[in-house]
């Protein structure tokens, strides 16, 4: 089984939706994901609006809260302290179905 790197996920951040009847695939980098019939896959958020993301989640007005690791190495106790992390709020502003506003938290 391949491991897809962390720095991948920020590709990776997608919207599943009912769309067609038949099985699709999705190619990232010579990896393959497979839909369940019926659903589709979009990339929905990548950089710049998201670099690492570590965990994602919609609230009830379809925006899109983002946990962002600074790719820091530091020792636990000293990020602690900086705290070099953020919370994204992701929002589609036009209507495309394509998140284009970042607002960090």
């Amino acid at each position: 089984m391949m491991r897809i790197p962390t720095s991948w996920l920020a590709l990776l951040l997608l919207i599943c939706a009912g769309a067609t009847a038949s099985t699709e695939d999705f190619e990232f980098d010579g990896a393959i994901f497979h839909t369940l019939p019926g659903f589709t896959m979009e990339l929905a958020a990548g950089p710049p609006l998201t670099e690492r993301p570590i965990c994602a989640v919609f609230d009830d007005d379809g925006r899109l809260y983002v946990a962002e690791s600074s790719g820091s190495n530091a020792p636990v106790q000293q990020q602690l302290e900086d705290r070099p992390h953020s919370i994204l709020r992701l929002e589609d502003t036009d209507g495309d179905g394509l998140f284009d506003k970042k607002v960090v938290g």
